[in-house]
């Protein structure tokens, strides 16, 4: 195998973990984002909270796995970056998702589990930015977010 062809199964092998890694930390994202809303709602007891939260630290162990097989070829150092910075701002929302299910957590703690999820949003979407095929929705251009800002006078429930 040729120099050219070595690299373009690197390149090949990168792109496959990478998505794989990036698929699993949406997954943990949307998990952890859900028990954001319970807690921020006042329902997040932790019997509701618990399955996700666990379930997400089991969904970031393979997205973890898949990014430490993932090997960067150098073009893509940048874009492996954004991921890594993503998946430690989402294992450092696990555990203040943990803190918030105990009794010690407060406003204060639910602030910083939501300032963890806005990061590693914001890592993978400039990760997405970054190498085509990648790319995930930007949920302020959501239909929620939308009627969020709209004015009352406009929202109508079937603008969706």
């Amino acid at each position: 195998m040729g120099d050219r062809e070595s690299a373009a199964a690197r390149a090949s092998a990168y792109r496959a973990d990478s998505k794989a890694a990036q698929q699993r930390m949406l997954e943990a994202l949307t998990q952890l984002g859900g028990v954001a809303l319970l807690l921020l709602t006042g329902s997040g007891r932790a019997t509701l909270c618990a399955a996700p939260v666990e379930r997400a630290e089991r969904t970031m162990a393979d997205a973890r796995r898949h990014l430490r097989a993932a090997s960067p070829p150098d073009n893509a150092a940048h874009h492996h970056r954004h991921l890594s910075r993503a998946a430690a701002a989402l294992e450092r929302a696990i555990a203040q998702a943990f803190a918030c299910m105990s009794m010690r957590g407060g406003r204060d703690e639910q602030d910083r589990l939501s300032t963890l999820l806005r990061a590693a949003s914001d890592e993978l979407q400039r990760a997405g930015r970054i190498v085509p095929g990648f790319e995930t929705v930007d949920l302020r251009e959501a239909c929620c977010a939308w009627h969020r800002a709209a004015p009352a006078a406009r929202f109508s429930a079937t603008a969706c």
